[in-house]
C-alpha cells in the first residue's frame, strides 16, 4: 500500500495555552500538516513546484481537566477544496479528550501558475487558522469558575 506509520505516547509539559480572556486551552500544531514552504514563497519569476505526499493523522489529545464540549474552537472541523489540494479534519469529543482526523491528498509533481498561486498559499493560512491541529477549551476547576462558565455560556 505504499504506506509509512509512526505512532507513539507523549506527555507534555505545561500543554496549556491561556488566551487574552484568560481561557485555557491544550493545543497541539503539527507543522507538517500545513507546508511552510507554500506559505513562505515569494518567487515572482519562478512558478511553485508542487510536491507534498498524501498524508492521514490520528490525533489523540486527553487531559485530566475537564473540556468544554460545545466550544466552537473545540468542535470546529473543516473540509478545504482547493485544484491541488482536499484538506478534511473530522472530530471526535469526549469529556476529558478528543481525537483528530486529518487528510491531505495533493496532486504532485507539477507546478503551480503564478495566477492561481494566491488562492493555493491562502488556503494553506485557512488550513492553519481554522483546524491545523487540535484544541480544547479547559473548563477551569472549582464551583464558581463552574459558575462563571455557564453564565458566560449562556450570555454569550
Amino acid at each position: 500500500m505504499n504506506e509509512f506509520r509512526i505512532q507513539y505516547s507523549a506527555t507534555i509539559e505545561n500543554p496549556y495555552f491561556v488566551d487574552p480572556k484568560k481561557n485555557r486551552f491544550l493545543m497541539y500544531f503539527d507543522r507538517n500538516v500545513v507546508k511552510a514552504s507554500a506559505r513562505d514563497f515569494m518567487h515572482k519569476d519562478l512558478p511553485f513546484w508542487h510536491n507534498f505526499d498524501s498524508e492521514k493523522y490520528e490525533i489523540n489529545l486527553y487531559t485530566d481537566q475537564k473540556i468544554d464540549t460545545e466550544e466552537k474552537y473545540t468542535v470546529q472541523e473543516s473540509t478545504i477544496t482547493n485544484p491541488y489540494f482536499d484538506f478534511k479534519s473530522r472530530k471526535k469529543i469526549n469529556k476529558n479528550g478528543a481525537t483528530v482526523y486529518i487528510e491531505f491528498n495533493p496532486l504532485v509533481n507539477l507546478e503551480i501558475p503564478q495566477d492561481e498561486f494566491e488562492k493555493f498559499r491562502t488556503d494553506h493560512h485557512q488550513v492553519a487558522d481554522s483546524n491545523f491541529g487540535l484544541g480544547i477549551d479547559i473548563i477551569e476547576p472549582g464551583l464558581m469558575n463552574m459558575l462563571k462558565f455557564n453564565f458566560k455560556k449562556r450570555f454569550k
